[in-house]
């Protein structure tokens, strides 16, 4: 298994006249809150989020789940909403698993800064581990109580 380090990983973006750091932390539900994702559904879904990132320009560093929502660590270029990266994700995602309503409807969001990245990082790459001592909703109140 290779090492990934954190801190090299982040990095400013470029865009022609403008250098950015626009980093997001975004998780969907599903539809219902009905925990259908496993490990390998998981793995398919970061795999179409980095698909369609790669096309609306998006830079995903991370996106892990746990059976009824998934997570995301992105940086946005400045020229786009967040409601509308999440508007694709979920849109191209749910088109590409065949189902029209794969996710229910909203998100949650955050801004992320230099502080709370490698702390992000690693809460959305341990999700299995971490719910198996909270649920989903236990984890979105510590996320309002942070903010």
């Amino acid at each position: 298994m290779k090492l990934i380090q954190i801190d090299k990983l982040r990095k400013n973006s470029r865009l022609t006249h403008s250098v950015y750091s626009n980093d997001y932390h975004l998780v969907f539900a599903t539809r219902g809150k009905i925990p259908w994702l496993n490990a390998r559904l998981v793995m398919r879904i970061r795999n179409l989020f980095r698909e369609k990132g790669e096309e609306l320009n998006l830079l995903i560093y991370l996106a892990n789940g746990h059976k009824n929502h998934m997570h995301v660590l992105l940086s946005v270029p400045p020229t786009m909403g967040i409601s509308y990266v999440a508007k694709h994700l979920k849109g191209y995602s749910s088109r590409r698993l065949g189902k029209k309503k794969y996710w229910g409807e909203g998100y949650y969001v955050r801004s992320v800064g230099d502080q709370d990245f490698i702390p992000t990082f690693h809460s959305i790459s341990n999700q299995w581990s971490r719910h198996k001592l909270q649920t989903m909703e236990e984890e979105f109140k510590e996320f309002r109580i942070a903010a």
